[in-house]
């Protein structure tokens, strides 16, 4: 945590000023990573941990547990985490909003490969009020094409030079393509500037009339203009008017997966916002191309093919209930057979072969029980190893020494003393449903078998006879399953 004016450490401070140059701060302006940092009580130094979406504390305000007092988050003094080195408490950043720290040229750099990579983590690292990133992608654009046409412009230059020859001839000409390159880099400025403007609009106007989007056009610009150093195949020499096509469907992907997670929608509507504006000019090109060629040779036939449809857009494949007991499963089970042993908490399964919607059957900000101990599933997926094994001991430190069953997403897991080879029939997992929804209730058997109750009362009949074999396994009773929470898991006598 350094000063935002000066960089100057601003840990273990009681002030909210900074020592160096005197500007004031606060802990709440600041991201930090999951538990990565020590947030001590301004009057008894007693330690808490950020586990909020931006690494904060939840509550921000409360009675400290020690001496009782009132504490703010913005009162606590700051320390990393015990074993954490300083530079693992940052969250995760734009390295183009960092230029001012790493430099300009490592700052460009970094951002294009993380367009090219990981568009995902890019856009999650980029807050929402930083500004649209027009300028990155207008200065991205132009050194694209700049050097992909570098070929063509040497070529250029070398022949204009050599035809001008004698004394000082080719000074004139020189002069001539300057200005010539001069006018047609200001032309591609003002081409990509209306070009991606025109994208975005209309990108955002499509999230907009097929159902809404989590924030405001400025997002979505944020998406468009920093994926768009995935178009750096625009920048082969001498290839570029060849392999266009293939950058700007790379730049469009990257694109459409920035504006899914940015602006928090399912993947076939952003697929369909974002491709349908370039589609749509593609397909232009290639109509007009056509046309241009039938109008060339003459054809003695006159066609009257309107041109062909635009392609529906994909649209996201989810089952009507949500998560998916079997994909569940199979992932629990592939943990069983690699370990030995069931997982302590189902925690140890996200990141370890399952995304946080196929146990809640939502995105993991709009899930209802998406969320353990104060961390969001969502949040805790994107964190580093290190960060996971920080939460998985904070998982370990709540969790009672009785446990039966516990809770995270839609999902309850029974498996704790089962043993699959002795008992198939005892449960190990049960999908419950939604509030208020009619959907069957999902149970799996620790034999890999999952039986269906779409009537509560045979599903009550049900839990009845697995007490009962559970009883004769010598396991506690399992209680009215769909009262536990994630953060409250049952207890056995």
């Amino acid at each position: 945590m350094n000063c935002k004016a000066c960089e100057y450490p601003l840990w273990n401070l009681t002030s909210r000023t900074c020592p160096e140059c005197g500007a004031p701060f606060k802990p709440s302006d600041f991201e930090f990573a999951l538990n990565a940092v020590r947030f001590c009580c301004p009057h008894c130094a007693q330690e808490y941990y950020g586990t909020g979406a931006r690494g904060h504390l939840v509550p921000s305000y409360f009675n400290c547990v020690s001496c009782g007092k009132p504490v703010h988050m913005d009162e606590c003094v700051l320390l990393p985490t015990a074993g954490v080195r300083e530079e693992l408490t940052r969250a995760d950043e734009n390295p183009w909003l960092a230029r001012a720290r790493l430099g300009r040229a490592k700052a460009w750099f970094s951002s294009i490969g993380r367009a090219m990579t990981q568009p995902g983590r890019l856009i999650e690292a980029t807050p929402t009020g930083s500004g649209w990133g027009f300028g990155f992608a207008i200065l991205t654009n132009l050194i694209f094409n700049l050097v992909g046409w570098a070929g063509f412009i040497i070529f250029v230059v070398i022949i204009s030079t050599v035809a001008a020859g004698g004394k000082g001839g080719g000074a004139r000409p020189l002069l001539g393509i300057s200005g010539g390159i001069g006018a047609g880099a200001a032309s591609v400025v003002l081409f990509l500037g209306v070009g991606i403007l025109a994208w975005i609009a209309v990108t955002h106007w499509l999230l907009r009339i097929t159902g809404g989007s989590a924030h405001p056009i400025s997002r979505t610009a944020q998406a468009i203009c920093y994926s768009s150093g995935a178009n750096v195949l625009s920048a082969v020499p001498c290839l570029s008017l060849y392999i266009w096509p293939l950058a700007l469907i790379w730049w469009a992907v990257s694109a459409t997966i920035m504006v899914a997670r940015g602006q928090k929608v399912h993947g076939g509507r952003a697929a369909f916002a974002v491709l349908a504006p370039p589609g749509v000019v593609v397909l232009a090109a290639a109509a007009g191309f056509a046309w241009f060629m039938y109008w060339s040779i003459n054809m003695a036939n006159t066609m009257n093919a309107a041109p062909p449809p635009v392609p529906p857009a994909p649209t996201a494949i989810v089952s009507e209930d949500g998560a998916d007991p079997d994909e569940v499963e199979a992932v629990l089970g592939r943990h069983r057979e690699e370990a030995g042993h069931w997982p302590f908490h189902a925690i140890e399964l996200v990141g370890g072969g399952l995304r946080p919607e196929q146990l809640t059957g939502d995105a993991p900000d709009e899930a209802s029980s998406g969320r353990l101990y104060g961390a969001d599933l969502g949040v805790y997926y994107l964190g580093t190893e290190e960060q996971k094994t920080l939460f998985h001991d904070l998982v370990r430190s709540k969790l009672p020494e009785r446990i039966i069953a516990h809770r995270l997403g839609r999902f309850v897991f029974t498996y704790h003393g089962v043993d699959p080879q002795m008992h198939p029939d005892l449960w190990v997992m049960v999908r419950v449903r939604r509030q208020g929804s009619e959907e069957p209730i999902a149970v799996t058997r620790a034999g890999g078998v999952t039986d269906w109750y779409s009537n509560p009362e045979d599903f009550a009949e049900a839990l009845k006879t697995q007490n009962a074999a559970r009883e004769a396994a010598g396991l506690a009773a399992l209680p009215d399953l769909m009262g536990i929470e994630a953060d409250t898991p049952a207890v056995g006598p």
